[in-house]
């Protein structure tokens, strides 16, 4: 495959930090960021914007997987989410302040907008949070709409987020309609074996496969990827 941009697609991306299951180091935390800064690898992470319009990096739209709480982080506010814990560990969900201090441009961030609307009030707090900030960033979202959106209010590169429940959305609107191309894709591996991501490699866009869990997925799946997002093993 082409490689458009060897900046963006240089090293391979812990997913939610450089975890390790969440026995001791807990996704999406601080101390994971830590450890893949250490190592020297881009990040991704989980942005999202919670009730007083804080941004927080956590995956799940509710606490049940990492706090054991039924409470959706839409309800929550910065003081409410700093009485949890995730994972039966000291750590807390972080800001997204927080990890841009603690970044500070050491490793190239790979955002994951979460946005499940189609309004912008994530999307535009989240430029106004990155002004000042002089590292590298990527941004990307499951979600058409933040993503075309992006590609008409910011320069960072920005990619479609695809799997098998959303490819077809992504074929009929951004292959036919977008105006703005798209710098990436971020393709879920189980995706791969489907006559329609054969036709990507015919598009010329750059693919990140995620979430390779086992290192000799890095060679198995080697056709299908410029760059791989993984967790549970160090490439």
């Amino acid at each position: 495959m082409n490689i458009k941009n060897q900046v963006i697609l240089k090293k391979p991306i812990a997913h939610r930090g450089l975890h390790d299951g969440n026995l001791s180091i807990p996704e999406n935390t601080l101390l994971a960021f830590e450890k893949a800064i250490e190592k020297k690898l881009p990040i991704e992470l989980d942005v999202q914007i919670i009730k007083d319009g804080t941004l927080i990096i956590f995956h799940d739209t509710n606490l049940i997987r990492c706090c054991k709480r039924r409470i959706r982080i839409e309800n929550l506010t910065y003081t409410a989410l700093k009485g949890f814990t995730i994972f039966n560990s000291k750590y807390t969900i972080p800001t997204l302040k927080e990890v841009l201090k603690l970044v500070d441009g050491s490793v190239p961030i790979l955002i994951d907008i979460k946005n499940y609307t189609i309004q912008k009030r994530l999307e535009k707090t989240l430029l106004v949070e990155l002004e000042n900030y002089k590292g590298f960033i990527m941004l990307q979202s499951f979600n058409p709409f933040t993503v075309n959106w992006l590609k008409t209010h910011t320069s960072y590169a920005t990619g479609y987020l695809v799997s098998k429940y959303n490819y077809l959305h992504f074929f009929n609107y951004f292959l036919m309609e977008m105006k703005n191309p798209i710098d990436f894709l971020s393709v879920d591996k189980r995706f791969v074996s489907s006559k329609y991501f054969k036709n990507l490699s015919k598009k010329n866009i750059p693919v990140l496969l995620w979430t390779l869990n086992e290192i000799n997925e890095i060679y198995t799946l080697k056709d299908s990827y410029d760059n791989y997002i993984f967790e549970n093993f160090i490439p």
